[in-house]
């Protein structure tokens, strides 16, 4: 962030920053539900993980939650 003023969201912040899964969450999607949002997991060669910046799309913190899509 340039000069730190601005809360840290949006994709222009976190780019292409991925939280690595756990193999015991076996889980497809989360619901965060402070916004709302539904984020999915995304599986590349047995490596879960989910997009940082889908995460904190519209708010700097997040509350994730299981769901089905």
């Amino acid at each position: 962030m340039a000069d730190g003023a601005a809360p840290p969201i949006g994709r222009q912040v976190w780019a292409d920053t991925r939280i690595e899964l756990p193999a015991s969450i076996a889980h497809r999607a989360f619901r965060d539900t402070l916004t709302g949002a539904t984020v999915t997991v995304d599986e590349d060669g047995g490596l879960r993980t989910i997009s940082a910046a889908a995460i904190f799309e519209r708010f700097p913190v997040a509350l994730l939650v299981p769901c089905s899509i």
